[in-house]
């Protein structure tokens, strides 16, 4: 469990950081042709980091201008069909953690899909419960099938994969993905099965979307984001969904993960 796990913190003085803002969050994002979700996820995700990098194709050039404008970095991969895969995930996420990695190397890392948004307070969550550096953190997260769903914070299903790419947080800068993979389907597992201790951390992300679709590019209709369809009301910390018993995971070693089934992530879905 982790405390039996070295006692190896956060990349900040031996007392530990005092304030959210005294620790280094840099994000890698994998977007092609993911603008309406990228105008709901990249301003929060922005807005929680000290440095954000999105990584796009050449062709992509109104995702390179909205993170320009949205104050992330923009990293190009020429190679997303590259020996017929139909969308090479790996080394565009390979790509980003290699420029994070060198320019940052003592921080803490966020893998997130362009349809991820992260919650407001995930540097509070990393300061308070990241605390094992040589672990891979996650969170479950909320799926809205639709823009209204979002719209009206009301989830259709509950998703909590063993970490899986959807959400990667971790420390170690020799950590890396592969440099090639098929579609976006299991580069993320491999990656995850270098780590020995998993944890969850509290809260949850929210996915804009159904799950699995875009494994091979863009294939789902563009995410239009609406307004709600009801007065604004303050939303649960935790949605409830269909069949959500509402067990908390929170911080539980989730190890022995080389017996799950290795199944696929839900990077660009």
């Amino acid at each position: 469990d982790m405390s039996a796990t070295a006692a190896q913190t956060l990349p900040a003085p031996a007392s530990g950081p005092s304030s959210p803002w005294d620790l280094q969050l840099v994000a890698v994002m994998v977007s092609v042709n993911y603008h309406g979700e990228m105008n709901v996820s990249l301003p929060r995700l922005v807005s929680v980091c000290d440095c954000v990098y999105v990584v796009t194709s050449p062709e992509d050039v109104r995702t390179q201008q909205m993170a320009r404008d949205a104050g992330a970095e923009v990293l190009i991969c020429r190679n997303f069909h590259a020996r017929r895969a139909t969308f090479n995930k790996a080394e565009a996420v390979l790509i980003g953690q290699q420029e994070a990695h060198r320019r940052h190397p003592d921080a803490w890392y966020a893998l997130v899909d362009a349809d991820i948004v992260v919650p407001e307070n995930l540097r509070e969550l990393v300061m308070e419960e990241a605390l094992v550096s040589n672990a891979l953190y996650t969170m479950p997260r909320y799926d809205y099938w639709t823009p209204q769903a979002y719209a009206d914070k009301r989830p259709d299903d509950k998703y909590n994969k063993l970490g899986v790419g959807y959400f990667q947080l971790y420390s170690e800068a020799t950590r890396f993905y592969a440099s090639w993979s098929q579609n976006a389907s299991k580069a993320d597992i491999v990656f995850r099965n270098k780590f020995k201790h998993m944890y969850q951390l509290s809260g949850f992300v929210e996915h804009l979307g159904r799950k699995r679709i875009n494994w091979d590019g863009r294939k789902s209709e563009e995410w239009v984001p609406v307004p709600p369809s009801a007065p604004d009301e303050p939303s649960p910390r935790h949605p409830r969904v269909p069949g959500d018993t509402g067990a908390d995971d929170t911080l539980k070693d989730l190890g022995g993960h080389d017996d799950q089934d290795p199944g696929g992530n839900d990077a660009q879905t």
